[in-house]
């Protein structure tokens, strides 16, 4: 989950030279056409924050860099190189699936998964809801201090 207010920030903060410490130069350069842009780059850092989650240390001894998110409409399609390819390989996975969902204006939710085989992953229904705008609801544990019950429709 990404808050797209920080997103905002970012965007409004810093140049590209910094965002290019977390945001690979094809990630920025979707940002900068979208007509969204903190969505965007907010559908990238969430996935590098779930695909970090699901290669099971988060992003300790992984650049940002390593993980590449590139949205599709609502679908997500994920490029790992680096110590997150090698990883993931450690951990046999090898083909990537993900997708959005915008919460309103100040966030959106990223869900992805991993699979070791070429069937591993068909008939993951959340992908389902996501893209074709299904109502979603979701524990929002984003922030330390509480949790929320979300609600897409």
């Amino acid at each position: 989950m990404a808050d797209l207010r920080r997103m905002r920030r970012m965007l409004d903060r810093y140049d590209d030279a910094v965002l290019r410490s977390v945001f690979t130069p094809r990630e920025l350069a979707a940002v900068h056409r979208a007509p969204a842009p903190a969505l965007r780059l907010g559908v990238s850092f969430g996935t590098k924050e779930a695909c970090g989650k699901a290669l099971g240390t988060g992003l300790v001894g992984v650049a940002w860099t390593d993980i590449e998110a590139l949205a599709d409409g609502r679908a997500v399609h994920v490029r790992l190189t680096g110590a997150a390819r090698e990883r993931a390989r450690e951990r046999g996975m090898r083909r990537w699936r993900g997708g959005w969902r915008a919460g309103g204006t100040e966030r959106v939710l990223v869900v992805v998964a991993a699979g070791g085989t070429s069937g591993a992953l068909d008939g993951l229904d959340w992908a389902d809801h996501l893209r074709t705008g299904k109502s979603w609801e979701c524990l929002d544990t984003s922030t330390p201090r509480s949790s929320s019950r979300l609600r897409w429709s």
